[in-house]
């Protein structure tokens, strides 16, 4: 089965502090939210994002924290065009002619920074793919998925959000 969560709806049951900071004044006009989850916990969760880029700022980032034990990790990034983003060691302190086409991930003291460069102003599409490892875990009494996929905070807001949640397999059960 999948479930679709409104923004609405998924705010409200998400628990992790995750946000997707833009350092410019971009437009974010669409925002879906794609997770699989595998048998093992592990999720791989993909983000497109349409967008309106001015020629302020730098790079785009996904901010995850309080992630507990959980890691991120094959990042792959790609544009309108299919054209995948060369995966990097992130500086944040570069301009945005060398963050162009490239993407990376920043350990910070809290969890992680997704990170990757704006590249040319105008209408941009962004597919952020990443691997989560235990975003599903066991407690006592049953497996649970404790996430913030949008941040109340973010800025700028999505005019549109959509969060879609799935097995890897169709063996999976998902009690409702």
């Amino acid at each position: 089965e999948i479930y679709t969560l409104s923004l609405h709806d998924a705010l409200p049951i998400l628990a992790l502090v995750a946000n997707t900071v833009l350092l410019a004044r971009p437009q974010l006009h669409d925002l879906d939210i794609k997770v699989v989850l595998s048998r093992n916990g592990d999720a791989r969760i993909t983000e497109t994002r349409l967008m309106s880029i001015d020629s302020e700022g730098t790079e785009c980032y996904i901010g995850l924290a309080n992630m507990g034990e959980s890691e991120i990790r094959d990042l792959e990034v790609t544009d309108e065009s299919g054209t995948r983003f060369l995966n990097v060691d992130w500086d944040i302190h570069e301009d945005r002619s060398w963050k162009t086409m490239k993407c990376g991930i920043v350990r910070t003291k809290s969890g992680y920074e997704i990170c990757w460069g704006f590249g040319q102003s105008g209408e941009r599409t962004y597919i952020t793919t990443y691997t989560m490892t235990g975003m599903v875990r066991g407690y006592p009494d049953a497996n649970a998925m404790r996430h913030v996929f949008l941040d109340e905070g973010v800025n700028p807001k999505p005019e549109h959000a959509k969060v879609t949640i799935m097995g890897a397999d169709s063996t999976m059960v998902f009690d409702a």
